[in-house]
Order: C-alpha cells, then structure tokens, then sequence
C-alpha cells in the first residue's frame, strides 16, 4: 500500500509494525536527538546578550530541519515537554520567519 500525503505530519499513517527491537533502538536514538535539539535551542536563546531577534522558537519546523526527523516523533517529544518550552518561549509562532538573507536554525545551532 503507498501513502500520499503532504511531507508534514500524516496522521493517517499507520505506524511501522516490524523490526521491534530495532524500531525501539531508533525510536530512542531519534528522541534523544530531538530532546538534545531543544537543549540546544534553549541554550542559544539564554545566551547573554542575544538580540530578541536573533533567538530561534521551538517549534516542529526548526527542530525537523535540525534533527531530519520525522514528525510523529517530534510531536510526542514536545507534547512531553511542553510545559518547559511554554516558559522558556515567548515567541509567536511565526517568529523563525527571519527572511531571505538570515541564517537557518541548523546553520546558527549545529546539532553535535
């Protein structure tokens, strides 16, 4: 069966039933690099001195472009800590639309 859909988050997908041991290994890699992502994020905006501006918003756009994850597991992992990003932010949500010439969150925060 092949799946069309936007390459945004297809809820209508469902979810992979093979590989359970694997599944589970990638499944923990790949949370552990989104909660890492949002440590970054979170530490380059507290940086001292950074201009408003300047500051990236956790948010499913920025931390795909990070992690090239998908975003079924980027959704659980924010829906998870969504209480610590909601005080840490006080972007709107269109706050990563810097323009043309600004530089990209995985340029300015390279993921380790």
């Amino acid at each position: 069966m092949r799946w069309r859909g936007s390459p945004q988050c297809d809820k209508d997908k469902p979810p992979n039933s093979f590989g359970g041991q694997r599944l589970d290994y990638r499944r923990t890699e790949a949370e552990a690099q989104i909660n890492h992502a949002i440590d970054l994020i979170m530490e380059y905006n507290q940086a001292s001195g950074r201009n408003h501006q300047d500051k990236f918003r956790i948010g499913m756009g920025a931390l795909r472009k990070m992690t090239k994850r998908g975003c079924r597991v980027i959704e659980r992992i924010i829906e998870s800590r969504n209480d610590e990003i909601e005080k840490h932010q006080l972007l709107n949500p269109r706050h990563n639309n810097k323009g043309f010439n600004a530089i990209s969150i995985d340029a300015a925060i390279p993921l380790d």
